[in-house]
This record gives C-alpha cells, sequence and structure tokens, in this order.
C-alpha cells in the first residue's frame, strides 16, 4: 500500500510517440492505493499505450511514472521492480500454450524465487478456486473456453501478489457469453481493495464498480470524474459525442 496520500501511480507529462504518430500528448494521471480506475475512449485514442507504459512494457518519450517507490523511465532493476509489483492482464490472454494451467501459474513465482514448487502451487490452486476454475487446473489454454482462459490469466496476474492490476480490454476478445464470468471475478477483486487500473468498453461495469472513469481521446485525457459525474453531468463535447454511441 502507498503512504497515506501519497498516489500509488502518478503519471505526470506523458508523452509517447510511434514514428510520426503521436499517440499520448502531455498525460497527468493519479491513481491511489485501493481505487479502481477505469479508462475508456474511442480506438486508438492512447489508453493501451499508456497502460504498457506504467508496467514499463514500452519506453517513456517524455515526462514520468511514478509507481509505488519506483520512477519510470528507470534502469532495468526499476523495470524488474514495477513488473513484480504491477500484474497485467491482456486482451488475448497471453497464456503459454504449451503449459497446463497449473503450470501457466507458477511459472512466475517459481522463476522469481518468489516461492519453491509446492508454495507456488498451492498459491495458483486457491487462486484458480477464486476465480472459479479450480476444476481445470491439469488442463492446457486450448481445451478451455475464452472466458476461463481469461481467468487463468487473471489468476497467473494475482500469483505474484502485485500491489496494482492493470487490465487491457480483457472481455474484448470474448463471447458475450464468456464476458460476464470474467466481469464477475474483476468485481470481487474490486471489491477486496486492490488497486486497479482497467481500459475497458463496458460501460455497465465502469458505472458500477469505479471509483473513478477516465475518458481519453486523440492522445489525450479529457474527463476524470466520478461515474456520477461522468454519465449525468457530461460538459465535454467528445465525450458527449462517444457517449451517445455506445449508450
Amino acid at each position: 500500500m502507498s503512504p497515506i496520500g501519497k498516489p500509488i501511480v502518478d503519471a505526470r507529462g506523458i508523452n509517447k510517440s510511434f514514428n510520426t504518430a503521436h499517440v499520448l500528448k502531455n498525460v497527468d494521471l493519479k491513481v491511489n492505493a485501493g481505487e479502481v480506475v477505469c479508462i475508456v475512449g474511442p480506438s486508438g485514442s492512447g489508453k493501451s499505450t499508456f497502460l504498457r507504459l506504467i508496467n514499463g512494457l514500452e519506453d517513456i518519450d517524455g515526462g514520468q511514472i511514478e509507481v509505488g517507490e519506483t520512477t519510470l523511465p528507470g534502469a532495468p532493476k526499476e523495470l524488474l521492480s514495477v513488473r513484480r509489483n504491477v500484474g497485467m492482464v491482456f486482451q488475448n490472454f497471453n497464456l503459454f500454450p504449451h503449459l497446463t494451467v497449473l503450470e501457466n501459474l507458477t511459472l512466475s513465482p517459481r522463476r522469481t524465487g518468489r516461492m519453491n514448487r509446492s508454495g507456488a502451487e498451492n498459491k495458483a490452486r486457491e487462486l484458480l478456486k477464486r476465480v472459479g476454475i479450480s476444476e481445470q487446473s491439469s488442463k492446457y489454454p486450448s481445451q478451455l473456453s475464452g472466458g476461463q482462459q481469461q481467468r487463468v490469466a487473471i489468476a497467473r496476474a494475482l500469483a505474484m501478489e502485485p500491489q496494482i492490476l492493470l487490465f487491457d480490454e480483457p472481455t474484448s476478445a470474448l463471447d458475450p457469453e464468456n464476458v460476464n464470468e470474467v466481469l464477475n471475478v474483476m468485481k470481487e477483486l474490486a471489491s477486496s481493495g486492490i488497486t486497479m487500473i482497467v481500459v475497458t468498453h463496458e460501460m455497465g461495469f465502469a458505472r458500477e464498480v469505479a471509483d473513478r472513469i477516465v475518458f481519453m481521446a486523440d492522445g489525450q485525457l479529457l474527463v476524470d470524474a466520478s461515474p456520477s459525474q461522468f454519465f449525468e453531468h457530461v460538459e465535454d463535447e467528445r465525450l458527449r459525442s462517444f457517449l451517445s454511441k455506445i449508450l
């Protein structure tokens, strides 16, 4: 947990370009420990890139991000520290197809020396029970539905006991019947007090679970508001146009 009054994520003046495309433009965002912040906006607005910068998966071109006690950009040891404390759940699961569910969950805790085999397997079984798929531990990813695979991915992120969980459109690759099973797991996590930053197009989830909702467009952070303010007191024209198309 971050000290009282100090954000656990503090991004200031973040800029990022890919070739000639300026995808993030002076983005500022603070997230306190235990908060659930949902980031929404049209495709290409920089949402996923911003998450990847928080986790050190992309280099920052300008500005800095404090993640806990670590500042990015930083040396390799700073990157390693961030990745140990920040779990990330991707759109397309990113599970190792040649490993069983249990092996996917125990790989990182064992390789980093955080747990021995027995401890890692016990933790993995607890997490699989938590996400509702304890009976799937010996299966391979290809034997699971999309919703089950995403729940494995969430459990894998939790296996490293992160301070922060990042979700990058975690339901967008799922069939409609699998979406709720993943959202229900995320709701349980949100109620447990872990810090979550969620890029999503699930407006009902954002309205119900988020402490704050952030709207991004054209690489800029345009609105940062509580759910009630976000949906009921819309002043930003870009946000009004966005909501009119999806609600």
